[in-house]
């Protein structure tokens, strides 16, 4: 006879709790944090490279920066003050970067609008 054990809702709410409490901390914020910038290199590099370009095209400039934020995110809890306020500056910087390019790729075709409306040929 097989049975399957479903996972109480004391269980459940013990996770949660777990979770919650990880997030209540610097490090599970920055390493949330680090992970966003990683999906974010992972997307634009692999899922939806640049048109005219296959994902292998991209295998260093994307290899490398992930590889470098799941270091940083392993090692974050142990470092020292001052190397974690590097590294949340660094990647800060750099997920402001990543947002800034993604945003101008989704609104750059309503940036034009009003220079059609001025400039009529």
């Amino acid at each position: 006879m097989s049975t399957v054990a479903q996972p109480s809702a004391e269980s459940r709410r013990a996770a949660a709790t777990r979770v919650a409490a990880a997030l209540r901390s610097e490090a599970g914020l920055a390493r949330v944090a680090l992970g966003v910038v990683a999906l974010h290199v992972v997307d634009d590099n692999f899922l939806q490279p640049n048109p005219g370009t296959s994902a292998a095209d991209h295998l260093v400039s994307g290899l490398v920066p992930v590889s470098v934020l799941i270091v940083a995110g392993l090692f974050y809890p142990g470092l020292r003050a001052g190397a974690r306020a590097a590294i949340a500056l660094v990647a800060g910087f750099f997920g402001v970067l990543a947002a800034l390019a993604a945003a101008h790729l989704e609104f750059a075709p309503f940036a034009s609008y009003p220079a059609k409306l001025i400039y009529k040929p």
